[in-house]
């Protein structure tokens, strides 16, 4: 990653000495005055710049390194995290009060696998995109690559989803459809492992196993959805009846 001084100067700016008068350079924070900006793996943020940023959020003023001259800006500021910020608070990486002022206003973003229904929307674009990149045309997508691309878990979300895209642009035959064997065999292979995949020494007993992931997947369906019953029905792709028939079994309150 980079390093805290240059991260500064990205955000800030900065002010260094030149032959006559001193070089500015101006930071994403002066840049996007009047509008919004956006940091993503905030919770990657150096300590000595999360002070800086609480200083901004209090003040709206920005002090470029090197300067003494601060300037009023207006930005609206978005964040993304791949974690908790809370969770980061916890291990004593990341301050508190800048935790508190971020999360005023929070979006959760399910991971790809708990929105498969965005998958086909989303694999075109990226494969259009890198075709354009490349100026390669690629004739569409196999039912069985697509079948696969669906299936897949992506530990990595939309990261790992635009990398994969990116490759089958690359080794993709001209003028041919996108086909499996193309696939990255984790992809390929995504669909039985993650059905299949029970650790060494567990307890294989069926009924106990099923019983236990329906049990966390009703839990963590009610947790992304607030307790709202129908819409962690629509999740778990049961009917509401379903669902309260099932909580009722293993005790669950929403």
């Amino acid at each position: 990653g980079a390093k805290p001084q240059q991260l500064e100067a990205d955000l800030f700016g900065a002010e260094i000495p030149g032959k006559g008068a001193p070089v500015r350079r101006e930071g994403k924070l002066l840049l996007a005055d009047g509008g919004t900006l956006f940091l993503d793996e905030i919770e990657q943020l150096p300590m000595e710049l999360q002070a800086r940023l609480v200083r901004f959020l209090r003040s709206g003023q920005v002090e470029p390194a090197g300067s003494s001259e601060a300037r009023t800006v207006d930005v609206r500021l978005v964040v993304g995290s791949r974690m908790p910020l809370d969770a980061v608070v916890a291990r004593d990486l990341f301050r508190v009060d800048l935790a508190y002022r971020l999360s005023q206003f929070t979006i959760q973003v399910p991971p790809l696998r708990a929105r498969r229904e965005d998958l086909p929307l989303l694999i075109q674009s990226y494969i259009n995109r890198f075709c354009h990149e490349t100026g390669k045309r690629v004739q569409g997508i196999t039912v069985k690559a697509m079948s696969a691309l669906l299936s897949y878990d992506y530990p990595g979300n939309l990261a790992e989803l635009e990398n994969t895209a990116r490759q089958l642009v690359y080794m993709a035959p001209a003028g041919r459809p996108v086909d499996i064997n193309l696939l990255p065999e984790r992809v390929r292979n995504g669909q039985l492992a993650a059905t299949t995949r029970v650790d060494a020494g567990s307890d294989l007993e069926l009924e106990r196993l099923v019983s236990a992931t329906e049990h966390a997947a009703i839990r963590e369906a009610l947790r992304r959805t607030n307790g709202n019953k129908s819409q962690a029905a629509r999740l778990l792709g049961l009917s509401r009846n379903g669902l309260a028939i099932k909580m009722e079994r293993y005790g669950l309150k929403a």
